[in-house]
């Protein structure tokens, strides 16, 4: 999960792609990622649970400057040797949201978010 939401955070389009089930992939394609997450940045990823095959999530990001969360709890399964996404449930309270200046900044930095990303 780390390394897939790296990609997304640096925009390895292709290795999002890679990381699909084998089924998935032929859905997907380079153009539509980089469309797709034109204005995104991705700030921070905090895993809220994992077992063997799934990891529930919550990403932090920023699209046209505001602030959203996607909560997620994503299916991996074994193909080849290598772990892969197969498919997810994004909870209810994903969307967009307002940061409160004197709470810890969404990006991961630790400072307030009227001292981080606020400023």
């Amino acid at each position: 999960m780390r390394s897939r939401f790296s990609a997304y955070a640096l925009g390895k389009h292709q290795y999002i792609i890679d990381t699909y089930a084998a089924d998935k992939r032929q859905e997907l394609s380079v153009e539509q990622l980089k469309l797709d997450q034109q204005d995104t940045l991705w700030k921070m990823l905090k895993i809220r649970m994992s077992t063997a095959d799934t990891v529930e999530f919550s990403a932090y990001y920023t699209y046209q400057s505001n602030w959203y969360v996607m909560h997620e709890k994503s299916y991996f399964l074994r193909q080849n040797g290598k772990w892969v996404y197969d498919q997810g449930d994004i909870f209810e309270d994903s969307g967009q949201f307002t940061p409160k200046r004197n709470e810890t900044c969404p990006c991961g930095s630790g400072k307030k978010f009227k001292k981080c990303c606020m400023a």
